[in-house]
């Protein structure tokens, strides 16, 4: 388990938005580029990345898309190529006029792949909410 945190000069409601929409959370995201419903609170997300750094490798993947607008909450669960089990948990609060995003994030996979997978996660999603910001 990983816990990242983040403080956004942006309304909560606004970042909040970012998370809860998939095609808004894919339009800041920088390796995802697309995305489709495929089910009630279901997307398949695309992905691209680069293998070793510089082999293109693109792959797709149901995600479950949760939302709790109340507790401003939005978890999202997924299976990355049949091996990686991927849970993130957002929970959103405001301090001082700021959003502050605590988020979860719970890596499982048989293949000994987890560590070298949270720092993608960690350099990402600090993207992620840069461009959020810059919104």
């Amino acid at each position: 388990m990983m816990i990242l945190e983040y403080l956004l000069n942006k309304p909560i409601t606004f970042v909040y938005q970012h998370l809860a929409d998939a095609n808004k959370f894919v339009a800041v995201h920088p390796l995802i580029y697309k995305c489709e419903q495929v089910g009630k609170n279901q997307f398949r997300f695309y992905e691209k990345q680069k293998l070793f750094g510089f082999l293109p490798y693109r792959f797709s993947y149901i995600v479950q898309l949760n939302t709790d607008p109340k507790q401003q909450i939005v978890t999202m669960n997924a299976v990355a190529m049949g091996i990686l089990k991927i849970e993130l948990i957002f929970q959103l609060s405001e301090k001082q006029g700021k959003t502050y995003i605590k988020e979860t994030v719970n890596l499982k996979s048989v293949l000994p792949i987890v560590f070298l997978v949270n720092p993608i996660f960690s350099t990402v999603h600090k993207e992620i909410f840069e461009r959020i910001e810059n919104l």
